[in-house]
């Protein structure tokens, strides 16, 4: 009488998406010598296995059959260390060189964040938010070690290059975000055909009032307008910042944002608040600041309107000057009703709040390029070709326009703004 022969089979540990070999020696090590194998899906082995060679993570049964027809069938386990990692949220799937995207996001504990340089060269920090160097298109990673496996998900970002403005010295080497609005998540596009000089975009979180979240606006209509291809909002911000101090006429800015004469509620749709410039700063001095704006957007630099007036014909000359400049009719360009679709609100302001005036014939807009102890700023007039470019008293009350990204995006290679 033969004796059975003894199948011995060994646990198959892999690292996904990797596949294990059933057919290798040493899964059955300890077995009966010279038993011929075969490989099935089901304990009474009636159900081939197709690819033993290449399995994924299951129980499979090996049968070892002698010279003599005997047999034994054992199950094998094939299991992983690799950790299911979810996919990755949040961040910018677009950004500009001289910007920094929103931090990207995964649920999965226990990671690490890298970027795979393709063309382009970024960097990643330990909470998900990327700086980079150079236009191109990298691939942000969140990975897991476990027991000798990586796990990862991943997640492509394209960095396109900054903004430039021919001739102008003044700006040379400054970050000046250029995003398209149809990377702004929710964007959808609605362009109004006399607008020639812009195209302009519905925006589902503009109404929303959450800091944050949108600009508070009343309507997600025509949210957005990208000029030049630069991505603007088309509502003044009606957010409170997060160190409101209500101004007391004494020429100092105390971070107070109001209506325009205090009034309770805002004067006209989408008119939004006048901020003290640390208000519209939400206390950050850093240029190209998030400030009041939704994550993702920031308070427009200096240079940042400069391009904006450059890709509505404003001559390099009266670009860095001071005062009115009525090259191009920019100031026309920029009210409601212009060919620009920017529709600048005639929200006024308020000189040394709570003295509020020019409400109906005067917008002013924060930048958030400090000048000393002002900061500069524009103004436009109903019906008046110029434009006025200063650097006016941080204690003055003015609206604040925000620049995208795109969702959010944007990255300073030092905020995402």
């Amino acid at each position: 009488m033969n004796a059975t022969p003894t199948v011995v089979t060994a646990e198959q540990k892999i690292c996904l998406p990797a596949t294990a070999n059933l057919t290798l020696s040493d899964v059955t090590l300890g077995s009966t010598p010279g038993l011929a194998y075969s490989y099935f899906t089901d304990a009474a082995a009636t159900s081939a296995l197709a690819t033993p060679s290449s399995v994924g993570t299951g129980t499979y049964y090996i049968k070892g059959t002698d010279s003599f027809g005997c047999f034994d069938i054992r199950p094998v386990a094939v299991s992983t260390n690799s950790v299911a990692v979810d996919a990755i949220g949040g961040g910018a799937a677009a950004v500009t060189v001289g910007n920094e995207t929103p931090a990207f996001t995964d649920a999965t504990p226990g990671g690490t964040w890298s970027i795979a340089n393709g063309t382009g060269s970024a960097t990643i920090d330990s909470s998900g938010i990327v700086t980079g160097v150079s236009a191109g298109t990298v691939t942000v990673v969140y990975s897991i070690a476990n027991a000798g496996c990586i796990s990862a998900a991943s997640k492509s970002l394209t960095v396109g290059e900054g903004g430039v403005i021919p001739g102008n010295a003044f700006c040379a080497g400054k970050s000046i975000s250029k995003t398209s609005c149809i990377g702004v998540s929710g964007a959808v596009l609605n362009d109004d055909a006399a607008t020639t000089d812009g195209v302009e975009y519905d925006w589902a979180s503009a109404a929303s009032s959450v800091l944050g979240d949108g600009f508070g606006a009343t309507t997600a209509t025509r949210a957005l307008v990208e000029i030049g291809g630069q991505c603007w909002s088309r509502y003044n911000m009606d957010v409170v910042n997060s160190n409101d101090t209500p101004a007391i006429n004494d020429g100092i800015d105390r971070g107070s944002s109001d209506y325009y004469n205090r009034a309770g509620v805002e004067p006209a749709a989408n008119e939004g608040l006048l901020y003290q410039w640390s208000a519209a700063m939400n206390g950050s001095t850093a240029e190209r600041a998030q400030g009041v704006c939704p994550s993702g957007w920031h308070v427009p630099s200096d240079c940042e309107w400069m391009f904006l007036e450059n890709s509505l014909g404003m001559t390099v000359a009266d670009q860095v000057a001071t005062g009115y400049r009525n090259s191009g009719i920019v100031g026309i360009k920029l009210t409601t009703g212009g060919s620009s679709g920017f529709a600048a609100l005639l929200s006024g302001n308020g000189l040394y709040a709570p003295s509020f005036q020019g409400r109906g014939v005067n917008g002013f807009f924060w930048s958030s390029s400090p000048s000393g102890s002002s900061a500069f700023n524009r103004s436009v007039q109903y019906n008046v070709t110029s434009i006025y470019r200063g650097a006016n008293s941080v204690a003055q009350s003015y609206s604040v326009r925000c620049k995208g990204l795109i969702f959010f995006i944007d990255f300073y290679w030092s905020k995402s703004y």
